[in-house]
């Protein structure tokens, strides 16, 4: 009698749905159309005082984000007209890098090989362990955090306690420190 129980019972165990944890849920994609890349592209190269022209794709982008914020990581040189752009989203893991070859003037190719730091490479990346200067008058705390995102002087960015219970959001002051 007890091994039909258990041999009924293992059965019900194998054919009962499982659930998965959340680890190995598949995340959604999105593709995100040319449009939407040209118009970041031309949006973060005017921030810096620089005009595009014909963008072209070099392969379809995907995110993990409906409509991710992208970072220019580098411009390297085609020929006399034409460069090549690096981007990433800005939120770690949220999309690959991907390319894409626009045809700039010739004023904007001379800005660009003249400033070194057109672009800069970030300053502080995610997983980055720094120092968080809380300063209040009378009191001052520095406690260890850890970069959540990436980002350059100047910028606010996420920051979590080392056992990532707590959040924070924090300037770059430079490469170890936030405030």
């Amino acid at each position: 009698m007890t091994t039909r129980c258990s041999t009924a019972l293992l059965a019900l165990l194998v054919y009962l749905p499982i659930p998965m944890s959340a680890q190995f849920r598949p995340q959604r994609r999105y593709a995100l159309s040319a449009a939407y890349v040209s118009q970041a592209i031309t949006k973060a190269l005017a921030q810096k005082g620089f005009e595009a022209r014909d963008i072209s794709l070099l392969a379809s982008v995907v995110a993990t984000e409906q409509n991710p914020a992208l970072d220019i990581q580098s411009i390297a040189s085609l020929g006399p007209h034409r460069s090549t752009l690096r981007l990433a989203c800005h939120t770690p893991f949220a999309c690959l890098p991907c390319y894409a070859v626009v045809t700039l003037p010739a004023k904007s190719r001379q800005l660009i090989a003249l400033s070194a730091t057109a672009l800069q490479p970030p300053t502080m990346r995610a997983g980055t362990h720094a120092t968080l200067a809380l300063d209040n008058g009378n009191a001052h705390l520095r406690m260890n955090v850890v970069s959540l995102e990436r980002g350059s002087t100047g910028q606010t960015i996420r920051v979590a306690s080392p056992d990532r219970k707590r959040t924070f959001r924090a300037e770059i002051v430079s490469a170890d420190l936030l405030k």
